[in-house]
């Protein structure tokens, strides 16, 4: 939950400063967690939280918010460029991601 407040200060600051912007906002889940996070422990599943939440703030702009919902659902908000540079970071970031060995 800390890091949806920390995306929302920020979004907070974006428009306090009054200019006017577009934003593409995209939602993510980790496919399967629950059978993983069940099966091998919470510990692990919190590693993997960890994991592909580092794996992919790493892999996105700095001027991306990247926020934890809850559980294995995520947000992420693009509030430059146009949605088709937001896409083709995301479907980059998403790859890595994909491929990740844990």
């Amino acid at each position: 939950m800390r890091r949806l407040c920390l995306g929302h200060h920020r979004f907070s600051e974006l428009v306090e400063r009054g200019n006017c912007f577009h934003c593409t906002v995209s939602i993510l889940d980790i496919d399967h967690f629950k059978k993983y996070n069940d099966g091998y422990g919470h510990e692990f599943g919190d590693f993997v939280l960890k994991e592909f939440s580092q794996q992919s703030r790493d892999r996105l702009s700095e001027k991306t918010i990247f926020a934890r919902i809850g559980g294995e659902e995520f947000c992420i908000v693009a509030y430059f460029g146009s949605a088709e540079t937001a896409t083709d970071e995301l479907q980059e970031a998403l790859d890595l991601v994909r491929d990740m060995q844990l």
